[in-house]
């Protein structure tokens, strides 16, 4: 199927693009076979909001060192299934101009929706940020295959699905109709509409920053952040943020370049009350799937290994930094939460102080990192 459609964020899209005789062949032989397999004749056009919560649609550059990635869309791939059977999607590429974006409003080249019978076993699936293409998206044919494809790290994949329930917020139930389109095929009737929220299909990890702070009494030394590891990283996951397995890679080291966060305590910064912060706001970060390590080997529980130096000739120091999870005791990750570290080392005469400090923020549905209390579901 040839797919030129344009999804519109939020704004209900009230009619179909004009379709190739490919695109209306497979639209009818659709509808016929739901037809047959439920003695049904009732239409009906599905049309939706897609609601990305504060995602943006900037190109992705590199997801290994930029963070701002987790917030942004590249593509879109729209599923409509029959119980766990896809019988209709489209597949929108930003790079091709298929959306465009004003502040928080995508605006399409056209109208988009699904033309289908009206059973009540429909579904819509949405993946952002996909590795779908044009030439591999009719290889999805089932939910769990579309699932599967939206647990992919390396994309800074997102995912959601809506039931099709045919009724709207006041109680009514959207009839259906004969025909939707008129005797010169122009939309007759209204569509109607689905909302689906997209959320993050992973978790973060992030070290937020490594403050050095000179007590009185010390010398001047050099501080220097030599190495930041987080190790069993769960590489296997599922849409809804469970984890499968898991599947724990080898330990992944930041790559901080040609030159190492570094700072001499002599520095007036270091006198000051929170010390001065060396990754200078930029945060080193990594991404996981959910893992539950509560009751697992030391060995394999989620950890940053934080590597540094104090003074110039002294030797490689290490600190391992278990994440916690949201409650006290809790050894876990979940998928929609960015588990921050904020590290101070205190230089002090004869010895060095390592302090950390945790916080959880939540993704909102979507994208949007919130510093403060975790915000529940709005699902």
């Amino acid at each position: 199927m040839k797919l030129k459609n344009i999804l519109s964020f939020f704004c209900f899209l009230a009619a179909m693009a004009s379709c190739s005789m490919d695109d209306e062949t497979v639209m009818n032989d659709i509808s016929k076979e739901i037809n047959s397999s439920t003695g049904t004749s009732k239409e009906a056009l599905v049309s939706f909001q897609l609601d990305m919560n504060g995602l943006t649609t900037k190109s992705v550059t590199n997801a290994g060192t930029d963070n701002t990635v987790d917030q942004e869309v590249n593509n879109i791939v729209i599923f409509l299934l029959n119980g766990d059977n896809v019988i209709d999607y489209a597949l929108l590429n930003k790079a091709d101009g298929d959306f465009l974006q004003s502040g928080n409003v995508c605006t399409p080249k056209a109208d988009f929706g699904f033309l289908t019978k009206k059973v009540n076993t429909l579904k819509l699936m949405v993946i952002a940020n996909s590795g779908i293409t044009a030439s591999t998206v009719s290889n999805y044919t089932t939910g769990a295959q579309v699932k599967a494809a939206s647990a992919n790290l390396a994309d800074c994949t997102k995912f959601g699905e809506s039931n099709i329930t045919w009724q709207y917020a006041d109680g009514s139930e959207y009839p259906g109709y004969e025909k939707i389109n008129g005797t010169d095929g122009v939309l007759a009737q209204p569509s109607y509409p689905v909302n689906v929220t997209v959320k993050q299909a992973y978790a973060r990890v992030e070290l937020a920053s490594f403050n050095v702070k000179k007590q009185s009494g010390s010398e001047s030394v050099d501080v220097t952040l030599a190495g930041v590891e987080l190790y069993n990283i769960n590489t296997k996951g599922q849409a809804n943020g469970a984890a499968i397995g898991p599947v724990l890679a080898e330990p992944s080291d930041w790559n901080f370049g040609s030159s190492f966060p570094t700072c001499n305590t002599g520095d007036i910064e270091c006198s000051s009350t929170d010390g001065k912060n060396i990754l200078a706001n930029n945060n080193v970060f990594f991404r996981t799937f959910a893992y539950d390590y509560s009751n697992v080997q030391a060995d394999k529980e989620m950890y940053l290994e934080i590597s540094y130096k104090i003074g110039v000739q002294s030797q490689l120091r290490t600190k391992k930094i278990v994440i916690e999870g949201k409650t006290d005791n809790l050894k876990a990750v979940e998928a929609g939460y960015i588990y921050r570290i904020n590290l101070t080392a205190s230089v002090r005469p004869e010895q060095v102080d390592l302090d950390v400090i945790f916080s959880i923020d939540k993704w909102i549905d979507g994208g949007v990192l919130v510093d403060g209390d975790l915000t529940a579901n709005r699902n």
